[in-house]
């Protein structure tokens, strides 16, 4: 592991997005996304996975600044993720989900600490829900086969401490009212500020993830080659969840389960 130059007075960030039938919230999150309120943002990429609704018309008239990626199928969110990389050049990236809003110079905010913390490759912020609450999901261990699918099973919280299960989440009551950084295994991918430089080293996502665990896995392989992963809890991002594919759905449950399935055949073979 390296750290990056440091030749740069004021590194840019691009910010990466994915689309799928959700135009309206990448529009609505692109307007907190301005070079007013984050001054440091060189590029926006957004990568369409062959929306079936309005989604051409929509980001078709976004500027100039803004460049538009077309896929003829739905590649799956990691891989997308990847070819909106091939048109980055600036030493950090913002992956981020049209559902997320960033409060004001909150990307400036995470660079800066990325400038001053060669040791950390990615950062994420406090992930909080429309009406103000903080989301578990913000603060995550390295998820262990039990814990996983404890939650794939939605097994109480009270029943899996009862039981001596393993935690999936930190717990909101032991970070909630954490101002400084935090050590976490796991950065959700609905936000995250990445130095490019680990991003490649890692090889960026892993392609057989369709979707849901690839950020679970670039974490990993992250730690794996000994940097370190952080959340800034003074930085809040709103992530309303909605998602083109619905938590309630069939297809979200099979698909989850079939990422899950991945993940841990992964870890499985790496211990061989």
């Amino acid at each position: 592991m390296t750290a990056p130059s440091n030749s740069q007075t004021h590194p840019m960030i691009s910010v990466v997005t994915v689309n799928y039938n959700t135009a309206h919230h990448v529009l609505r999150c692109l307007e907190t996304l301005s070079v007013d309120t984050h001054p440091r943002i060189d590029r926006v990429v957004i990568v369409d996975n062959a929306s079936s609704d309005d989604s051409k018309v929509q980001l078709s008239q976004l500027s100039e600044h803004v460049q538009l990626e077309w896929n003829s199928e739905n590649i799956g969110f990691g891989r997308a993720n990847n070819q909106a990389m091939e048109h980055v050049d600036s030493p950090f990236v913002c992956f981020i989900n049209p559902d997320v809003r960033l409060t004001d110079k909150s990307l400036s905010s995470m660079v800066s600490y990325l400038e001053t913390n060669p040791e950390v490759a990615a950062v994420g912020c406090a992930m909080v829900s429309r009406d103000g609450e903080v989301a578990a999901e913000s603060f995550r261990y390295e998820p262990t086969k039990t814990a996983s699918i404890a939650k794939y099973l939605h097994i109480p919280k009270a029943v899996r401490r009862a039981l001596g299960m393993p935690d999936y989440y930190m717990g909101i009551d032991r970070v909630n009212d954490q101002k400084d950084p935090i050590d976490v295994e796991i950065l959700s991918g609905a936000c995250m500020v990445l130095r490019v430089e680990a991003f490649r080293e890692v090889g960026g996502f892993d392609p057989d993830f369709f979707l849901y665990w690839e950020d679970t896995d670039l974490s990993v392989r992250l730690r794996q080659k000994g940097w370190k992963l952080r959340v800034l809890p003074s930085i809040e991002a709103i992530h309303f969840k909605t998602s083109s594919q619905s938590r309630q759905s069939l297809q979200f449950w099979l698909q989850f389960g079939r990422s899950m399935r991945l993940y841990f055949q992964k870890r499985a073979q790496q211990r061989q």
